[in-house]
């Protein structure tokens, strides 16, 4: 048995967004779904989609000065 130090890094293939884990530099290996060896480096998680919909607001809108908000707007997805 062999003891060794590395730093593991994940990588996404570009074509096919196939995601692999390697100990190297680079993957030696090609991807596993597509033969192909276009490499991209990723996160240990992969990301989520956004919901693009409406846009939180939990401070309200922004005020040039105190007390000078028209349209106050919390916004905490609360039943009224």
């Amino acid at each position: 048995m062999k003891v060794v130090d590395a730093t593991k890094r994940f990588y996404q293939c570009g074509d096919c967004r196939n995601r692999t884990v390697t100990l190297f530099k680079i993957p030696r290996d090609e991807c596993k779904n597509c033969r192909s060896r276009n490499w991209k480096r990723t996160g240990m998680m992969k990301g989520r989609d956004a919901y693009v919909g409406e846009q939180l607001s939990i401070r309200g809108d922004e005020e040039l000065f105190i007390g000078g908000a028209s349209n106050v707007n919390i916004n905490l997805l609360v039943p009224e």
